[in-house]
Parts: C-alpha cells; structure tokens; sequence
C-alpha cells in the first residue's frame, strides 16, 4: 500500500485565513534559497505543510512569520535558486520518500 497524502490547494486566501487553516499543524515549512537546513532533513512522516513563494520575490515576511521551520534545496555551482514549481516538486517527492520506506 503506499503513502497516504491529503492536499489542500485553495487560492485567494490571506496570510490571516491561511493560518487558521494550519493552526493544528505542528511542521510549518517554508522552502527558502538561503535555509541552513536542507529539505532532506525535515521530518515529512509527520502532519506536514509547506509554503513556497514566488520564484521573484519567495515568500512575504507574512508567509515566513507563519512557517516554524525554513528549509531549502542545496545547490550547486553558480545557480542561486529552482523555478517554485520545480522545487515544490523535488521537496514533494522527498516527503512522498520518507512516507514511503519500509512500506510493501
């Protein structure tokens, strides 16, 4: 059986209705280019959600005020960061990872 995955996707909400929705939510993430801690890192078999930003701009100080936890994607040579797309998609399949191990 595999991992189990429950996603939201809403749009048009403010910073204030967004941390309502995820006021039960103990893991908060935030993916920033500069985060110490990389993505691989976090503990993604537990309740989980992450917030990414604009590839332009990232996240607004409202967005990084809700997160408990930046994380980033390591990078190397001279790019500086991912398209969101592309790195909520590699973040994704890390937690779709470690929900997945060790299960038939």
């Amino acid at each position: 059986m595999g991992a189990h995955f429950a996603v939201a996707i809403e749009s048009d909400l403010s910073w204030d209705e967004i941390g309502v929705r995820l006021s039960d939510c103990a893991q908060i993430y935030a993916a920033e280019s500069e985060a110490a801690m990389p993505y691989y890192a976090a503990d993604w078999k537990q309740p989980s959600a992450l917030l990414i930003g604009s590839e332009a701009h990232g996240l607004s100080v409202e967005g990084l005020a809700l997160a408990r936890q930046r994380i980033g994607i390591p990078m190397a040579g001279r790019a500086e960061s991912l398209n969101a797309a592309v790195a909520g998609s590699i973040i994704l399949f890390e937690a779709l990872r470690q929900r997945s191990r060790g299960r038939t």
